[in-house]
This record gives structure tokens, C-alpha cells and sequence, in this order.
């Protein structure tokens, strides 16, 4: 990972943030990365553009696999092997699983939560709204999820 300029490493590290073998849909992830405040504006480019370029080198570096079905390279997918490293480097920030799960050092360190869990309601580990960092939390579920009512009101940042 030396060798991959360092906001190429950012771009990739944020894909720990889906489920071993989803499917990552380019205009999603580039609208995330933007939304992050990863893009820096160059000559007048729009971000859009400037973020369409690292996901393209991503690809061309291997570390998304295309769906070659859809010629556009729209969609994509992080290889296990890669997820599992980005996962490894990303573990003080992102977390991918049932919040309930982490304990209360772990959850006041992390800048991005993923959900997924077979449980019918989300629970994070109680703590003072000023302990969490999370700037995105995404859930992946398929049924109908409910989320402890306080949840948004002790995530200031979302």
C-alpha cells in the first residue's frame, strides 16, 4: 500500500464500509467520497469528475474488480482478500457489523459505521454525545429496521 498515493489509500480504505461481496455502485460511492470531503477541487473541475478519475484508477490499479457485464464500469466489487485489508487498515475508524457489539473505547474512535445485523432494532453502546465521531452510518438490511430513538440525537455529526 506504499506505493498507492495517499489519496487513492483514502478512496479505497472507505470501501471496508459495505458487506464482503456487495456489489458498489460507481455513482453511490462517488456521491459518498464527495460528500466525505475527500475531493480536493482542481483547475475549476467539478468533484464529481475529479472523483470518477480515482475510482477509474482504482479499478486500473486492481483493487475493484468491475462488473464487466455493464461496460461502463458502473458497478464494482472489492475482491475478500482486498476487503479484508482495507478492513485492516481502516479498523481504528470504520466498522462494519451490529453496533451493539463494540465496546464503548472502540465506538468513541470510529468515523464510519456500517450496519449489519440480523436483529430487528439497532442499539449503540451508551455514551456522552460529545464521545461519538461517526460521520456515516449506513445500514444493510433487508427487511424493516428500527433504530433506537436517541441514536441521531448522540450523533452529532450526522
Amino acid at each position: 500500500m506504499k506505493e498507492l498515493p495517499h489519496h487513492l489509500q483514502q478512496y479505497f480504505v472507505y470501501c471496508a464500509i459495505y458487506p464482503e461481496g456487495s456489489l458498489l455502485f460507481r455513482d453511490d460511492i462517488i456521491r459518498m467520497w464527495v460528500a466525505e470531503g475527500f475531493i480536493d477541487e482542481q483547475d475549476g473541475q467539478l468533484l464529481k469528475d475529479i472523483a470518477e478519475e480515482h475510482y477509474d484508477e482504482l479499478i486500473y490499479r486492481n483493487l475493484l474488480q468491475p462488473d464487466y457485464l455493464y461496460a461502463d464500469l458502473s458497478q464494482c466489487r472489492v475482491h475478500d482478500l482486498l476487503r479484508r485489508l482495507a478492513c485492516c487498515l481502516s479498523k481504528e475508524e470504520c466498522f462494519v457489523g451490529d453496533p451493539e457489539s463494540i465496546g464503548v473505547n472502540i465506538m468513541s474512535k470510529l468515523q464510519r459505521i456500517s450496519v449489519f445485523t440480523e436483529k430487528d432494532m439497532v442499539v449503540f453502546p451508551s455514551m456522552d454525545k460529545e464521545q461519538y465521531k461517526v460521520r456515516t452510518w449506513r445500514t444493510q438490511y433487508g427487511k424493516s429496521l428500527r433504530v433506537d430513538n436517541t441514536i441521531f440525537r448522540r450523533l452529532p455529526y450526522i
